[in-house]
């Protein structure tokens, strides 16, 4: 049944090439939104990211980041996505992604306006899509759904919900 799926799963892949073919560079991220939405700890969240802009295995294009919350949480990320274009402008581009970091809740106390949310433990996956528009100069402007969660491996693991917007600027577009 696994060996199906995987042969499902490459054939799949097979069909994805001239979706994903459009040229980009490497990205500097920068994101704007809500942090655990769905709580009543929804705060502020700011993250940047450095998104790589060639594929590995023709499909995945890694990035790192940190994320802030305005209640002095952080996580510090890695992760993989895919870039999805659309559209006859190959304009419209989808990604879903996947990211393992570390995460700090911020103030241990649990009380006060620097409360930062308690998500189980350090180790925290992130998985998320991201719908953008992408400019003819390569710059993209978009919305980020994400979900970070401990998968189960802390005592607790209530997870959280962030919407962000988000900003790429191409890094062969500024001139150093």
């Amino acid at each position: 049944m696994r060996c199906r799926f995987i042969l499902l799963f490459l054939f799949f892949l097979s069909c994805l090439p001239s979706s994903i073919k459009a040229k980009d560079s490497s990205q500097l991220v920068l994101g704007f939104g809500a942090f655990d939405m769905n709580d009543n700890k929804t705060t502020g969240e700011q993250r940047i990211e450095y998104r790589h802009g060639e594929r590995y295995l023709s499909l995945f294009k890694p990035f790192v980041g940190i994320m802030r919350t305005n209640d002095e949480a952080y996580y510090g990320y890695l992760g993989i996505g895919i870039d999805l274009y659309f559209g006859k402008c190959r304009c419209v581009v989808f990604q879903p992604n996947f990211a393992v970091g570390i995460f700090e809740d911020g103030d241990d106390q649990g009380e006060g306006p620097n409360s930062g949310k308690d998500l189980g433990g350090g180790l925290e996956f992130r998985s998320g899509v991201e719908l953008a528009y992408r400019f003819e100069n390569n710059m993209r402007f978009g919305i980020a759904f994400s979900h970070i969660s401990n998968a189960g491996l802390g005592d607790i693991n209530p997870g959280a919900e962030s919407l962000v917007l988000t900003w790429a600027v191409p890094l062969d577009w500024l001139e150093f």
